[in-house]
């Protein structure tokens, strides 16, 4: 009998491992961009725990991705090239969608996606490499 388990690290572990990224390549200032599901919830709270090392430029938080989410999204846009994405697979192939309308996936923009947007084949939702 096959069984297959998926192990996700503790909140803390992500975190950290988020941070030690954003100190290596000395990204000071981040958007971040969730939805209110579970995963999400306690990542970004927790991220506030680490945030005198870095500045949280704006929170965009959405429970519908509608006109107002993509309003909110393009504001942040001259104000930060980072952006770090928690939220459900489903919903991250919709924001990463918007972002791309709005020219936020170039090159000069980088995005840091929660373990819940990586399918096995390395890609996030939209193709998106890994890099």
């Amino acid at each position: 009998m096959l069984t297959f388990l998926d192990i996700v690290p503790p909140t803390k572990l992500q975190n950290h491992a988020l941070v030690l990224l954003l100190n290596k390549f000395n990204w000071t200032e981040i958007c971040v961009v969730s939805d209110d599901s579970s995963y999400a919830r306690p990542l970004v709270e927790d991220l506030y725990q680490h945030s005198e090392l870095f500045k949280i430029v704006s929170i965009v938080k959405y429970s519908r991705l509608d006109d107002s989410f993509i309003t909110s999204l393009s504001s942040v846009m001259t104000k930060v090239r980072v952006f770090v994405l928690f939220c459900t697979h489903s919903n991250g192939n919709t924001v990463l969608n918007h972002a791309t309308k709005l020219g936020l996936t170039k090159r000069e923009f980088v995005w840091i996606v929660g373990e819940t947007l990586v399918k096995s084949n390395g890609v996030v939702p939209g193709n998106y490499m890994i890099l």
